[in-house]
């Protein structure tokens, strides 16, 4: 930034007042700083909308996973594949009452 006016050649550049000669530096300075500015913002977007694919694919590979747990831990539940006969039907006075042969008569 300092060598701002070395495209312009040294017979013209003498020939500008010490005033204008800061006043072009001044705008190159800005050019300059717009330039980068532009270049942080756009590789800014870049990285945002990689963030933004890289979030989305995570969210369907936990969906994936959360639903897939699910399924297979409601399928190892073992009332699931337990073919014994409850002991309350045999032990309890309420059982014994509710399904015995007579309740259906009453």
């Amino acid at each position: 930034i300092d060598d701002a006016l070395n495209d312009v050649p040294a017979a013209i550049r003498k020939k500008y007042p010490f005033e204008l000669e800061k006043a072009i530096h001044n705008v190159k300075f800005i050019q300059h700083h717009l330039q980068r500015q532009d270049e942080y913002n756009t590789e800014d977007q870049d990285w945002g909308f990689v963030a933004m694919v890289l979030d989305r694919l995570f969210l369907w590979i936990f969906t994936v996973a959360s639903i897939m747990g699910t399924i297979l831990i409601l399928c190892e539940a073992p009332a699931l594949y337990d073919d014994t006969k409850p002991i309350d039907r045999d032990l309890s006075f309420i059982a014994r009452k509710q399904f015995s042969p007579t309740s259906d008569l009453e």
